[in-house]
């Protein structure tokens, strides 16, 4: 299951959640980090992008996304990163899975760029149009993948939401 809310991110909200993930960075994956975190993340679904871990403590980027994401009484917000993939970067066929080997319930994303070429969205292997200003959130049992990027950047900030009560990250 999938659903996408088109047109509905704002210009200013996507403006503020650029400047809010960079004050909050807990981690970076450049291909070098050991970090497990990122190593898992890294080397199961993506080639060379850079994936930033953002600080969960950050109010005023959690501020920005909780107007995007509405939570049932048990979820929490268990992650939020940021990607940048670059020309001919991509992320590999998977799922959302933690590095527990447990999934999240849902994952949300904000596509926060559109000055690139390249970079559709698969899900369960059917073509998706996702646009700069869309959300797109769809359950953990969702295959998906993104495509190689031809020009540009794509930029994107995924959210994993959680059941129970204690985050992994």
């Amino acid at each position: 299951m999938f659903k996408i809310n088109q047109n509905i991110l704002t210009d200013d909200d996507i403006f503020l959640i650029k400047k809010y993930y960079k004050n909050g960075i807990e981690n970076k994956s450049d291909g070098i980090n050991n970090n497990f975190k990122m190593d898992m993340f890294s080397r199961v679904t993506c080639t060379g992008k850079e994936v930033f871990f953002c600080d969960l403590t950050n109010q005023n980027l959690l501020q920005i996304v909780k107007k995007y994401i509405l939570l049932e009484k048990n979820e929490f917000i268990d992650s939020i990163h940021h990607i940048i993939y670059g020309i001919n970067e991509y992320s590999l066929p998977h799922y959302d899975v933690h590095p527990d080997n447990t999934f999240s319930s849902k994952t949300y994303l904000f596509l926060l760029s559109d000055n690139f070429k390249g970079g559709e969205l698969f899900l369960n292997k059917s073509f998706v149009e996702f646009k700069k200003n869309d959300i797109i959130e769809f359950d953990t049992n969702v295959l998906h993948e993104v495509k190689p990027i031809k020009e540009g950047f794509r930029e994107i900030l995924v959210i994993w939401v959680r059941k129970n009560k204690k985050a992994f990250f």
